[in-house]
C-alpha cells in the first residue's frame, strides 16, 4: 500500500525532514563535488536511513521501498520530488520608478543610496540573461553611494542627480578605469582613464554609473549583436531584435536595472533600441551634447544622447548636459499645431502597415488633442527628407558621403600613448575576416588618402546637407507646426536568428530613424550665398505662425554671412566658406515614445511614436505633455 507522509508518524516526520533538508540546497546541484550517478546514490541511502530509523523509534517494522512493483504489505515510499527549477525573474517590471522619485527617496532619508545601488546590482544579476550589461560596476558604485549617504547624513549640499544609479554605453569613455571596447577586438581591454565631457557634467552632478552596456561593433549594426559579448535580447519578448547599436542601455532601462542612462545615435540607435524595448530615446540636436570621448561611427551624424523609462529621466539627463534649467510640462497646448507626414509615411510603407502601429499613432493623436494641440495631416516632409538624395551613397540609404577612417584616427590619436592600437588599420586587423569585410567600406582610408579629393567631396556634401536643413525648417514653418509624429516602426519588431534578419531589421526598425541626421546645431559648411529669402525668414526673428517677419536684423545678417576670413561675400552668387549662426542651422532633435497602451499582438512589444521638431526644449515640453495625457 502507499501510504502518503502525513500518516506515517514518526517516519513521515523523518523522512519531511530530510526532504526540506535537501530541498534548502541549491537546485543546480552546484554543492555537489560527486558525479550525478554517486549523487543518486546518496540520496537513495539517505532516505532508507531516515526511514529505518524512524521506524526502529517507534517499534515498526521497516517498510522497504518499492522498486518497480509493490509486494503485498510493504510501504512505498514516494519518490523524492524532483527538484523544481528556479522560477525566472520578470525581466520586466510591473512598474517603473523614475529618477526624479529615486532622488527624492535618496535625499529625504526615506532610503539609504546604498540599498538604492544595491538592488540595482541585484536586477542586473537577476536579470542576467537578456546580456544588456558588459561590465558591472560594483565596488565602485557602492563605494560612492556610501559617500552619498554620508554627505546625507552630515548636511551638505548635494548635486542635481546626487545618488541616481545610470547606465553607459560601451563606446563612451568614463567613469575612469571602465572599458571603452566598443565591442570590437582591438579596443577589448581599453580602460581609459578619462570621462568624456557628457560623461563629466553627469558625474559632477552626483550621478552613479553602475555599468557599462553591450552594444553592437563600433556601433554599426541594425540589430543587438556584439562580437565580443553576444546578443543583447529584448526583456519584453527574447525572440525579437532588442534594437541597434544602444540596445545595451534600452534592454537594462526596460528590465528596471536603471531609470536611465546614455546611449548614442548616428541613424537610429538611441530611438530604435528605445522603440523595441517600449522606453524613450532621445536624439539631440547635434552640437547639443558634447561628442568629445566617444568611439565615432560617423562625426556627421553622431550623438550622445538620454535614454529613459519616461520622458521626464531624459529630460532631466538633458538638463545637466546641457546646462539649462529642467523643462516642464506646458499648462496647455492651445495653439500648438502637430503634423502628420502621411505622404512620408505612406512612400515608406506601400504595403501599409500594422494594425498596431496604425492605432498607436491615433492613440498619440487623440492625447495631443485632450491636451489642447490640434493635430493635422501635412504633406511635403517625404520631399524634404529627400532634398539631398544626389549625395546619398546609394539610391536606398539616405546617408551622404563621410570620412569614417579621419573620425575614428582623430579618436584614437587623442587617447594619446597609452592607447590600445595606434590606427584605424589596427582596428580592422584586429576583426576575424568575416567580420573585417563589412567595415572595411565603412572605416577604410578614404580616396587613397587624397585630401583635395576628400575636400571637393564634403564640400559638396555640406551644401546639400545645408539645403536639407533649410527645406526642414521652411517645412516647420510654413506650416506652422511645432512637431510631426509618425509610428516608429511599421510592423512587428523583427525576430532574432532568421534568414534575412539584418534586411529586415533594416526595412523595419530603421523605417523612419535614418533619415535627416546629418542635420547640424551649428558649424562651417560651403554654400552658395544667395539665399536671400532664407535669410529673410531665419535670420529675422519672428513669432509662430503665418505672421509676417519682423524687420531685418542686419547685425544677424552680418554675423550669419561672415566669412571665416571676415569677409561677406559681395556677389551673391560667389560660394564661400561661412559660419552658419545658430539662428539660421537646422535644429532636428526626435525622440522615441511608447505607446503603452497598444501592443503588438505577436510580440506583445509596446509599439512607440517618433516625434521630430526643431527646437530641442520646446520638443520636451510636447513629449511631456503627450505622455501626461496618454496615462490621464
Amino acid at each position: 500500500h502507499t501510504i502518503p507522509y502525513h500518516t506515517m508518524g514518526a517516519t513521515g516526520s523523518v523522512m519531511a525532514g530530510t526532504l526540506v533538508d535537501e530541498a534548502a540546497k541549491p537546485a543546480d546541484g552546484s554543492d555537489v563535488a560527486e558525479d550525478p550517478i554517486a549523487e543518486v546514490v546518496r540520496l537513495r541511502a539517505l532516505i532508507k536511513e531516515a526511514h529505518k530509523s524512524a521506524a526502529d523509534a517507534e517499534g515498526e517494522a521497516p517498510a522497504t521501498v518499492a522498486t518497480s512493483e509493490e509486494e503485498p504489505g510493504t510501504v512505498a515510499v514516494p519518490p523524492v520530488p524532483p527538484a523544481q527549477p528556479a522560477q525566472p525573474a520578470q525581466l520586466v517590471p510591473d512598474a517603473y520608478v523614475s529618477a526624479s522619485e529615486i532622488l527624492r527617496c535618496v535625499h529625504s532619508k526615506e532610503k539609504a543610496c546604498v540599498d538604492v545601488v544595491g538592488e540595482a546590482l541585484a536586477r542586473i544579476a537577476a536579470t542576467s540573461e537578456i546580456n544588456a550589461c558588459i561590465e558591472v560596476l560594483a565596488d565602485s558604485a557602492l563605494a560612492k553611494a556610501a559617500e552619498v549617504d554620508a554627505k546625507i547624513a552630515a548636511g551638505e549640499a548635494l548635486g542635481q542627480l546626487e545618488g541616481l544609479p545610470i547606465l553607459i554605453k560601451c563606446n563612451i569613455d568614463g567613469p575612469p578605469g571602465s572599458l571603452t571596447s566598443a565591442s570590437t577586438h582591438a579596443l577589448a581591454e581599453w580602460r581609459p582613464q578619462t570621462n568624456a565631457p557628457c560623461v563629466a557634467k553627469l558625474l559632477e552632478a552626483g550621478a552613479i554609473p553602475i555599468a557599462k552596456t553591450n552594444m553592437p561593433q563600433l556601433a554599426v549594426g541594425v540589430n543587438a549583436m556584439s562580437p565580443l559579448y553576444g546578443r543583447t535580447l529584448n526583456p519584453h519578448n527574447l525572440t525579437v531584435n532588442a534594437g541597434a547599436s544602444s540596445s545595451g542601455t534600452a534592454a537594462a532601462i526596460a528590465a528596471g536595472i536603471a531609470s536611465c542612462g546614455l546611449g548614442s545615435d548616428t541613424g537610429g540607435s538611441l530611438r530604435i533600441p528605445a522603440s523595441c524595448c517600449g522606453i524613450v530615446g532621445v536624439r539631440p540636436s547635434r552640437g547639443r551634447w558634447p561628442s568629445g570621448g566617444v568611439v565615432p561611427c560617423s562625426s556627421l551624424r553622431d550623438t550622445v544622447g538620454p535614454m529613459g523609462s519616461c520622458v521626464a529621466d531624459a529630460a532631466l539627463l538633458d538638463s545637466v548636459v546641457s546646462g539649462e534649467e529642467v523643462v516642464t510640462k506646458p499648462d496647455s497646448l492651445s495653439g500648438v499645431k502637430i503634423a502628420i507626414p502621411q505622404d512620408w509615411i505612406s512612400a515608406m510603407c506601400p504595403n501599409g502597415q500594422s494594425q498596431a502601429a496604425t492605432k498607436a499613432l491615433e492613440a498619440a493623436k487623440v492625447a495631443f488633442e485632450a491636451a489642447g494641440a490640434e493635430v493635422l495631416v501635412v504633406d511635403g516632409m517625404n520631399t524634404v527628407r529627400q532634398t539631398a538624395k544626389d549625395q546619398w551613397v546609394m539610391p536606398v540609404l539616405p546617408a551622404v558621403y563621410e570620412d569614417c577612417h579621419a573620425d575614428l584616427t582623430a579618436y584614437l590619436e587623442g587617447c594619446g600613448e597609452g592607447r590600445p592600437v595606434a590606427t584605424v588599420e589596427d582596428v580592422l586587423a584586429a576583426m576575424p575576416d568575416e567580420q573585417r569585410v563589412k567595415y572595411v567600406g565603412l572605416y577604410g582610408l578614404k580616396e587613397e588618402g587624397d585630401a583635395e579629393k576628400i575636400k571637393v567631396k564634403i564640400e559638396k556634401r555640406d551644401e546639400a546637407v545645408a539645403n536639407m536643413e533649410a527645406a526642414y525648417r521652411e517645412w516647420f514653418a510654413s506650416n506652422g507646426v511645432s512637431a510631426m509624429i509618425l509610428p516608429a516602426f511599421a510592423n512587428e519588431p523583427t525576430t532574432i536568428d532568421i534568414e534575412g534578419e539584418a534586411g529586415k531589421n533594416f526595412m523595419n526598425e530603421f523605417l523612419f530613424s535614418f533619415h535627416m541626421n546629418e542635420c547640424r546645431w551649428c558649424g562651417v559648411v560651403w554654400c552658395d550665398v544667395m539665399w536671400w529669402f532664407v535669410v529673410w525668414r531665419y535670420v529675422c526673428p519672428h513669432r509662430q505662425g503665418s505672421v509676417p517677419p519682423r524687420r531685418l536684423n542686419t547685425s544677424r545678417l552680418h554675423n550669419t554671412l561672415t566669412a571665416a576670413d571676415g569677409t561677406i561675400g559681395a556677389n551673391n552668387m560667389v560660394r564661400c566658406p561661412i559660419s552658419i549662426h545658430p539662428h539660421l542651422a537646422c535644429r532636428v532633435p526626435s525622440m522615441a515614445i511608447p505607446i503603452k497602451s497598444v501592443k503588438f499582438p505577436e510580440s506583445g512589444v509596446p509599439t512607440s511614436i517618433l516625434m521630430y521638431g526643431v527646437e530641442d526644449r520646446p520638443l520636451y515640453g510636447l513629449a511631456l505633455a503627450l505622455e501626461a495625457s496618454l496615462t490621464a
